[in-house]
C-alpha cells in the first residue's frame, strides 16, 4: 500500500535472493513485476550468499493505494537432466532485505494507515500510549482500537505493546481514552477541544512515529470512535493490487474445497 506522494519520483524494487548450488546461471533467471509489468530480470546466481538486485520502475507503474509485487523464476540444473533432479532446484527470497523502495508516507492520513512501515521481520508494532494503569473497561477499549487499527489496515502481524512511545521509523502509537484520561499526553493539546468522537492522526514528533488518537468525551464516544476507525480504510490502487488486497493475511479455505 502506497500514498499518493510515494507513487511519485524515483522507485526500485529490490530483490534479496539465495539460489541452489545446482541452478544453472547460464539458463535460469528471475523476474520481477509490479502491476503486471516487468521491470526487471537478472540471471540466478547466489548459491554461497544473499545476493541483492534492484529494478527501477517506470513512471506512472506504481498507483496509490495497493500494488501487486510478483516474482517469477526459470530454473534449469546445471547437470542432471532427470525429473528427482527438479526437487535441487530453489530461489529463496529474504523478505527482510526485499520490497518495493520508496520515500517515507509523508502524506499519511486516516484513510491510509496501510502505508504504515512494517519493521524487518514484517511486523507492525502498535505502541498503545499509558500514562497510568488503566482500568478494565479503559483497556477493553484500547483493545477494541487495536483491533479497528489492524482490520483497517490489513495487518497480517501486529506487534502490539504497552506502555512509552515508540520510537525510530516503524509503527504507531495509539492513544484510547477519553478527552480526561488523556489529558496532558504531549501533543495532545493540537486537538483543540473535544467534544464527542474524535479521530486523529498526529503526525512524528522527533524520533517518535506517528500517533493515532481515539478519543471523545464519554467512554460512548470512544467506542463510537472506534467504529469510525475500523471503517476509515482504502481498498483502492491498481487492478492486480486491490484484487490481491484481501489476501493479505492468507487465502481463506472452505469446507469441501481442493
Amino acid at each position: 500500500y502506497l500514498t499518493e506522494a510515494q507513487t511519485r519520483g524515483a522507485a526500485r524494487l529490490r530483490v534479496s535472493y539465495l539460489s541452489s548450488i545446482s541452478v544453472a546461471p547460464e539458463f535460469s533467471e528471475l523476474a520481477g513485476l509490479v502491476n503486471d509489468t516487468k521491470v526487471g530480470w537478472t540471471r540466478i546466481q547466489a548459491p554461497g550468499a544473499v545476493k541483492v538486485v534492484e529494478f527501477a520502475i517506470p513512471e506512472g507503474v506504481l498507483k496509490s493505494g495497493y500494488n501487486a509485487v510478483t516474482l517469477t523464476a526459470s530454473q534449469r540444473h546445471r547437470v542432471d537432466c532427470s525429473i528427482e533432479a527438479t526437487y535441487e532446484l530453489w530461489t529463496q527470497i529474504d523478505p527482510s532485505r526485499s520490497g518495493l523502495v520508496v520515500a517515507p508516507a509523508a502524506d499519511l492520513d486516516l484513510k491510509s494507515l496501510a502505508a504504515l512501515e512494517p519493521d524487518e521481520s514484517g511486523a507492525l508494532p502498535l505502541g498503545v500510549l499509558l500514562n497510568e494503569k488503566p482500568t478494565l473497561p479503559r483497556l477493553e477499549r484500547m483493545i477494541g482500537a487495536v483491533q479497528a487499527v489492524a482490520v483497517v489496515s490489513r495487518l497480517a502481524r501486529p506487534a502490539v505493546s504497552f506502555g512509552t512511545p515508540l520510537t525510530g521509523r516503524s509503527g504507531v502509537n495509539l492513544l484510547v481514552g477519553t478527552a480526561a484520561e488523556i489529558r496532558g499526553t504531549d501533543g495532545i493539546e493540537e486537538l483543540g477541544a473535544i467534544n464527542g468522537p474524535r479521530l486523529a492522526l498526529l503526525p512524528a514528533r522527533g524520533n517518535r512515529v506517528p500517533t493515532l488518537v481515539v478519543t471523545g468525551l464519554t467512554p460512548d464516544d470512544v467506542r463510537a470512535a472506534t467504529a469510525q476507525l475500523a471503517a476509515t480504510g482504502d481498498g483502492g490502487g491498481s487492478q492486480p493490487g486491490a484484487a490481491l488486497a484481501p489476501l493479505i493475511r492468507g487465502d481463506t479455505a472452505q469446507g469441501g474445497e481442493r
